[in-house]
This record gives C-alpha cells, sequence and structure tokens, in this order.
C-alpha cells in the first residue's frame, strides 16, 4: 500500500510539473485564437461597413483603418497597414480552413 501511494504520489509531482512546462504552449495556442478572431473580425467588419457605405470597399477599408489608427494612437497609415494584414491573415486562415475540411 505504501508503494502504491508513493507511485501516487510521484504521478501527481510529474503531471504537475507537466501541465507547468505546458503552460506557454497553452498560452502561444490562445493567443493564435485571439488574432484568428481579430483577423476575421477585421473581414467581417469590412463587409458590414461597405454595405453600409453603399458596397464602397473603399470607403470600408478607411472607416476601419481609421478606428484601428484611433484605438492604437496612431496615424492613418499605420491604420491601413494594419488593416491590411488583418485582412491578408483572414485570408489565409480562411485558406487553411478550407485545405482542412477539404480531408
Amino acid at each position: 500500500m505504501l508503494n502504491l501511494m508513493r507511485h501516487i504520489t510521484w504521478i501527481l509531482k510529474r503531471a504537475i510539473e507537466i501541465a507547468r512546462g505546458n503552460r506557454t504552449l497553452l498560452e502561444a495556442i490562445s493567443d493564435y485564437h485571439s488574432h484568428q478572431s481579430r483577423a476575421h473580425h477585421a473581414h467581417a467588419n469590412l463587409i458590414v461597413y461597405a454595405n453600409l457605405e453603399g458596397g464602397s470597399l473603399r470607403e470600408a477599408r478607411s472607416m476601419l483603418a481609421n478606428q484601428f489608427a484611433d484605438e492604437n494612437g496612431d496615424d492613418f497609415a499605420d491604420g491601413i497597414a494594419y488593416l491590411d494584414w488583418l485582412l491578408a491573415e483572414a485570408a489565409r486562415f480562411q485558406a487553411l480552413d478550407a485545405k482542412s475540411t477539404q480531408r
């Protein structure tokens, strides 16, 4: 019985060590999903704003870029760069999703 308790204690200690070692991996996965969500939201917002602006993607892009710039204390060019990057990321995630559903 004592040997079993020692074994269980060792297993629990090892499980805790593994969980602590995985903390950075879990944080990275969470960051990835947050980034993916921001990219998808930027793409969805572009479509919604374009519909509000009578189908003008240019106006919608400007509105979103201004919004991003204001939120981050940046200028319009930085807002455009950030938005374009997020939209490219959204396209990349959509392509990855399409590949994974084809299997």
